[in-house]
């Protein structure tokens, strides 16, 4: 039972680690364009369809 636990735990953790690892060069994108956007003086974020 405590394997499974601990198991568990170590795979929650890797999976979190993942997302991380996936989605912050997303976020880091997103506040680069968006400072370019600051720069340029387009103040509000342009929504994409």
């Amino acid at each position: 039972m405590e394997n499974l636990l601990f198991y568990g735990g170590v795979g929650a953790m890797s999976v979190s680690l993942l997302l991380l690892i996936i989605l912050l060069p997303v976020f880091a994108h997103r506040r680069k364009s968006l400072l370019r956007r600051i720069e340029n003086g387009d103040v509000e974020p342009t929504r994409r369809k």
